[in-house]
C-alpha cells in the first residue's frame, strides 16, 4: 500500500477482477428461494470468507517487486553521510571532527552539513524547535595561496615601514623592497618568500620578549617555527629542482641568498655552507665579470653574500674561512660591492678591499713560524695599507650618491677601524706596516692637517706596537662616538665595536661599558640579524678571560652582521 492507505492502480484492477471471478464461480442466484436454516447460512459465509482470503494471498504483493523484473536501487538516507568535501569528491570519509583525515592530509576545508530537526524535537504545539548552529569551519591546513596572501599583507604593513631608512636615495634596496616589483619578478618563488616573512615574524616576536632568536626559546611560537621549517624545506627542494633544470642564473643565486639570509636571521650555522655554495655557483657561471654582463645581473644577492662572508671571515679563525668568497679580486669586489649603498655596513669600497686583503694575509701567515716567509708578505701588507692611506673621507665618491652629511664622519671611522684591524690581527712585522695614522701617509699630509685635533696623531714605523695600538683605539673611540648619531642605520658601526672590543682588553671599564651598551642595544632590534647577540657574548667572555689577541677573542666562526 502507498503512503495514503490505498493500493496502486494496477493492483486495484487485478483485485476487482478477482472478486468478480470469485462471485461468478459461486454462481449466486439471487432469484433462488432464501434459506431459513441459520447454521447453513453461517457455514456458507465462512466458506466464502476463506476462499476470498486465499484469492487475496494469490495476488502479487505491492511491497515487493516481481522476481522476474530487474531490481531498481533506491536512495535512502543514512545516519552518517560524511563531510561535504568528501561527498563531493565521492570518496569514503572517516567523519572525524572537526576535520576528517582526508581533508587534513590534502589541505582542504572540511565542513559538515547542519543536522536537520528530528520529529523528537517537535514541540507539543506542533512548532519545531530552533535548529542548532552549524559547526565552525575545520582548522585544517590552509592552502599555499593563503600563505602567500598572508605573507604579502605582513610584508606591506610591517616590513616595509621598518626598512624606511632606505628612502635616503643612496641605496638600491629602496626599489628592491617594492612589493609590486618583487611579485612581478620572474624569479619569484612563493616558498622562499613565505620563508623570509616567517623568519622576520619569528625574529620580531623573539625580540619583543627579549629572548634569543633560536628554536625553543619561546614555546608560544613553536607552530610558527615548524611552519617556517616546512617552508625552508620547500625552498631548498625548489632550488635544487631549478638548478637541475638550469633555470635563470639570477633566480638561482637570489634563492641561495634567501636561504643564507634566513639562516643568518635565525642564527643557523648552515648559512656558511650556502655562502660557499654561492661562491661555487659564481665560479661555475663564469665569475663576477660574466655575471654582471647579463641583462639582469645578480647585483643585490652578490653584494649581500660578499658582505656577510667578508665580515664573518674577519671575525673567524684563519683556518675556518669561507674560502670561495675570500679569493675575490679587487675588481670583483668593486663590481659586486660598489653598485649601491648598504646602510647596515656603510663602508667605502676601497676600505672594504683593504679588509679583504688583511683577512687574506691572516690566512697566509696562520701557523707560520718562519720569519723569512713573513717578511716576504710585507709588500702585500703595504698594498693594503696604501688603500687606507689614500682614502679621503671628504672626497669619498661611489657610483651611488655620497653627498649626505654622515658620509665623511662614517668614512673616517671606517678608515681608523680598518687600520686598527690590521694592527690587532696580524703578526708584528706585518702589523708594523699599519702604524702610520691613515691621514699621515707623508710629512706633507701631516703639515696639511696641522691644527686639526682630529688629525694630530703621527707615528713612525719604529714606534712600539703597544703605543700605536693605544693611540689608534683612542682616536677610533672618539670617531665611534661621533659617528653613532650620524650613521644612517644604528647597526652600521657594529664592526667598529668588535675592533674596539679587542683593543680595549685591559680592563678599561668605562670604555668597555660604552661599547657593550651599544652592542646590547642592538640585540633585540626588530628585523635585525643575530650578529649583535654573538658579539655581545664574545666580548664579555673575552674581557673576563684576560686575553688580548684578536684570534683569542674570535676563536670560532662568528657572524657579527646585524
Amino acid at each position: 500500500m502507498n503512503g495514503h492507505g490505498r493500493l496502486p492502480l494496477d493492483h486495484r484492477e487485478q483485485l476487482s477482477n478477482s472478486v468478480v471471478t470469485f462471485f461468478d464461480e459461486r454462481s449466486l442466484d439471487l432469484r433462488a428461494p432464501r434459506e431459513t436454516d441459520l447454521k447453513t447460512v453461517v457455514r456458507k459465509l465462512r466458506e466464502d470468507s476463506d476462499l476470498f482470503s486465499q484469492t487475496l494471498d494469490a495476488l502479487p504483493s505491492p511491497n515487493r517487486a516481481d522476481a522476474s523484473q530487474p531490481r531498481k536501487k533506491r536512495w535512502t538516507a543514512r545516519v552518517k553521510t560524511g563531510c561535504v568535501t568528501c561527498r563531493s569528491r565521492r570518496i569514503k570519509c572517516d567523519e572525524a571532527k572537526p576535520a576528517c583525515k582526508r581533508c587534513s592530509l590534502t589541505g582542504r576545508t572540511c565542513t559538515y552539513e547542519a543536522a536537520s530537526s528530528s520529529p523528537e524535537t517537535t514541540s507539543s504545539s506542533g512548532s519545531s524547535s530552533s535548529p542548532e548552529p552549524p559547526p565552525p569551519p575545520a582548522k585544517g591546513l590552509p592552502s599555499p595561496d593563503w600563505h602567500v596572501t598572508e605573507s604579502l599583507q605582513y610584508y606591506i604593513t610591517v616590513m616595509l615601514p621598518m626598512h624606511g631608512f632606505h628612502a635616503t636615495g643612496d641605496s638600491a634596496y629602496v626599489s628592491s623592497y617594492q612589493a609590486k616589483r618583487m611579485m612581478r619578478d620572474e624569479g619569484f618563488d612563493s616558498a622562499s618568500f613565505v620563508m623570509q616573512i616567517l623568519s622576520h615574524r619569528v625574529q620580531c616576536m623573539s625580540s619583543a620578549h627579549q629572548v634569543q632568536n633560536v628554536y625553543g626559546a619561546l614555546p608560544a611560537i613553536k607552530p610558527v617555527w615548524e611552519r617556517l621549517f616546512h617552508q625552508m624545506a620547500l625552498a631548498v627542494s625548489n632550488l635544487n629542482r631549478f638548478m637541475a633544470l638550469e633555470k635563470n642564473v639570477y633566480f638561482v643565486l637570489h634563492r641561495v641568498v634567501d636561504l643564507m639570509h634566513t639562516e643568518l636571521t635565525l642564527s643557523i650555522p648552515t648559512w656558511r655552507a650556502h655562502a660557499e655554495g654561492f661562491g661555487a655557483l659564481v665560479k661555475t657561471y663564469g665569475g663576477i665579470p660574466t655575471l654582471f654582463r647579463l641583462p639582469k645581473p645578480p647585483a643585490m644577492s652578490s653584494q649581500l653574500a660578499l658582505i656577510a662572508s667578508a665580515m664573518c671571515n674577519s671575525t673567524s679563525p684563519a683556518d675556518q674561512q669561507i674560502k670561495l668568497m675570500s679569493n675575490w679580486s679587487d675588481e670583483d669586489i668593486d663590481t659586486a660591492y660598489s653598485h649601491t649603498g648598504f646602510h647596515a655596513f656603510p663602508c667605502p669600497t676601497v676600505l672594504f678591499q683593504a679588509i679583504s686583503r688583511i683577512t687574506h694575509l691572516r690566512t697566509l701567515v696562520a701557523g707560520c713560524t718562519d720569519a723569512a716567509v713573513v717578511d716576504r708578505l710585507v709588500p702585500l701588507a703595504r698594498e693594503a695599507f696604501a688603500k687606507i692611506q689614500h682614502f679621503d673621507p671628504a672626497g669619498w665618491t661611489e657610483p651611488y650618491p655620497t653627498d649626505h652629511e654622515f658620509y665623511p664622519v662614517v668614512g673616517r671611522a671606517f678608515q681608523y677601524a680598518v687600520a686598527l684591524y690590521g694592527i690587532l690581527s696580524l703578526p708584528g712585522p706585518l702589523a708594523a706596516v699599519f702604524t702610520y695614522p691613515p691621514e699621515a701617509a707623508t710629512p706633507q699630509a701631516h703639515e696639511a692637517h696641522r691644527g686639526d685635533d682630529n688629525h694630530e696623531l703621527i707615528y713612525t714605523i719604529t714606534q712600539l706596537y703597544s703605543t700605536t695600538r693605544t693611540r689608534y683605539r683612542e682616536h677610533l673611540f672618539t670617531l665611534f662616538q661621533r659617528a653613532l648619531p650620524a650613521a644612517p642605520s644604528i647597526e652600521g658601526l657594529l664592526w667598529h665595536a668588535a675592533v674596539l672590543g679587542v683593543a680595549y682588553s685591559n680592563h678599561e671599564e668605562e670604555e668597555q661599558r660604552i661599547i657593550l651598551d651599544y652592542v646590547a642595544s642592538l640585540r633585540f632590534v626588530y628585523g635585525a640579524d643575530g650578529g649583535a647577540i654573538h658579539l655581545y657574548d664574545k666580548l664579555r667572555e673575552f674581557w673576563a678571560s684576560g686575553k688580548k689577541e684578536w684570534d683569542q677573542c674570535f676563536y670560532e666562526p662568528t657572524n657579527i652582521l646585524t
